[in-house]
């Protein structure tokens, strides 16, 4: 529910935002990926969310502000259950969250002159988590209820603050230029899936980013350009380490170290006649670990071998390019082609780098016809035309369950042909 009440003050406007949701899921997974029965997992969420944020927007001269209070609170119960070799062992765990998180925030543009604009931004958070958690073993929940047998109870706060600065220069009115700083963070929390009884389940703390862009935007006519170069320094970064386990997989979560990552983007778009525009984007990013806490290898020891590994998830290279036609066809109305190719580098998935997903290529086309009156759209379209697989997670195995290995039993791996997302266990 949205509420609006216009104010005198600064020619502004109160906005009250409230929302609540309710959320349950029911899901399984063949986690082998075998024809045997090796691993299979069940899962149970119960999640009621509230929320609400008032603030204020308003314009002082030069300046123009918004500022406001955000409240969070969500109660969360989790289950999860294994079936393991063919039921030789059946295992289940789980837990409860109850949080709560205030924020205060608040954000001006200073229109110096008509050219240039200095932002300025800050948010204070507070939040607090209480959980009872029950780790994987015999007994430990019952999915029906959702009810544990908990071994673990605790209760945590944190606080975050997020800075933000920036600086806008518009020389004409085809151009802009900018600079920011600005500070986000991940809330710390416990993990629900304590499948390690050896590891307690949390806390774990903040993640925090510092990060620092700088960019153009550019207008020639119907013609733009756009490009930016980033800097970012993480701190404490949370990971979920998924390493092979006697329970199949072990999911331990951690502040596993701090990082840089850096690189470069450019997207821009040319019309080569009247009718037809070509558009295309370029991206590269490097990661490197600077301070690591946890042994992300595995082999027992924290050392430059753990230092030298590829952050997860991180392609360096991505780039694509697509082309847009559109011819008038009389009383009939609009018709529209597009083809467009895209590419994706590999990118380890594992900590370890054991895991990895793959490189893709993705071709799609379609064709388009618009009425005049915009009231009727037909198309036809075809997606991933060069057939690519593409895996959506890599989950690492021990022998007895059914591989030796990271990528002998991929989790969730979605294959898009034709417009369809096929997922197989």
């Amino acid at each position: 529910m949205e509420t609006n009440i216009d104010v005198g003050l600064g020619e502004g406007v109160f906005t009250n935002i409230a929302g609540y949701r309710k959320f349950r899921s029911s899901a399984g997974a063949d986690i082998d990926g075998t024809p045997q029965s090796f691993f299979h997992a069940f899962f149970e969420i119960d999640q009621d969310q509230l929320s609400d944020e008032l603030r204020y927007a308003g314009r002082f001269g030069d300046v123009e502000l918004t500022t406001g209070l955000y409240y969070f609170s969500q109660d969360l119960r989790y289950a999860e259950l294994r079936n393991l070799l063919g039921g030789a062992r059946i295992v289940s765990g789980g837990g409860t969250q109850d949080q709560t998180t205030w924020g205060i925030f608040a954000s001006t543009d200073w229109h110096f002159t008509d050219t240039l604009t200095l932002n300025l931004g800050a948010r204070y958070s507070w939040e607090r988590k209480a959980v009872r958690v029950s780790a994987l073993r015999a007994n430990g929940c019952n999915l029906d209820t959702l009810i544990c047998a908990t071994n673990f109870a605790d209760a945590a706060k944190w606080r975050g603050f997020t800075p933000k600065i920036g600086l806008q220069w518009k020389p004409d009115d085809d151009t802009q230029i900018y600079g920011l700083y600005t500070r986000g963070f991940r809330s710390g929390g416990y993990n629900l899936r304590n499948t390690d009884p050896a590891v307690p389940p949390g806390p774990f703390n903040q993640e925090t980013q510092d990060s620092f862009e700088l960019g153009a935007k550019k207008q020639f006519g119907r013609h733009r350009i756009n490009l930016a170069a980033f800097y970012n320094r993480m701190k404490d970064l949370q990971r979920e380490i998924n390493l092979p386990g006697p329970l199949g997989v072990s999911q331990v979560i951690r502040n596993t170290a701090d990082a840089t990552i850096k690189g470069v983007e450019a997207e821009g778009q040319f019309f080569l006649l009247s009718n037809l525009v070509i558009s295309g984007q370029l991206g590269y990013v490097n990661g490197q670990y600077r301070n690591v806490q946890f042994d992300l290898s595995g082999d027992g020891v924290i050392n430059d071998v753990d230092r030298a590994l590829k952050l997860p998830r991180l392609s360096p290279w991505t780039y694509g390019v697509g082309l847009t036609y559109d011819q008038q066809l009389g009383e009939l109305g609009t018709a529209t082609a597009r083809v467009s190719f895209t590419h994706r580098d590999k990118a380890a998935f594992t900590d370890n780098n054991v895991g990895f997903l793959q490189g893709a290529d993705m071709l799609d086309a379609s064709l388009t016809l618009a009425t005049d009156n915009k009231h009727w759209r037909f198309s036809i379209y075809g997606r991933n035309l060069l057939n690519e697989v593409t895996i959506g997670g890599d989950t690492p195995l021990p022998a007895a369950f059914g591989g030796t290995g990271a990528s002998l039993s991929p989790l969730n791996r979605g294959r898009v042909i034709g417009g369809e997302v096929a997922i197989s266990f």
